[in-house]
């Protein structure tokens, strides 16, 4: 997803996304270290893999709204805590996607 969306976009753009898409990870990755879960865990509690869980905690690949929720609810935090990203970045972000 995030490939296809970055082809669509200007450089620019494309890098205030791939930026908002490892903010996101950066926020799962926290939570999940702060309850001492490892990635497995993470994913079994979700319904995923370890590597999905690693990809999208590197920013390579970006959460759905459905993944969001199930990750939020796992992790038993708010889902604006996940993606919790600066305003500019999100405004860039969402600016590109139109």
């Amino acid at each position: 997803y995030c490939e296809s969306l970055s082809r669509r976009m200007s450089g620019r753009s494309a890098a205030a996304c791939a930026t908002a898409y490892r903010i996101v990870g950066a926020n799962v990755r926290s939570v999940r270290k702060a309850r001492g879960w490892t990635q497995t865990d993470l994913g079994q509690r979700v319904g995923m893999g370890q590597g999905t869980i690693s990809a999208i905690e590197r920013g390579e690949r970006g959460p759905s709204l459905p993944t969001l929720f199930l990750l939020a609810r796992a992790c038993e935090v708010a889902t604006e805590r996940l993606v919790r990203v600066p305003g500019a970045v999100a405004a860039a972000c969402a600016e590109a996607s139109r």
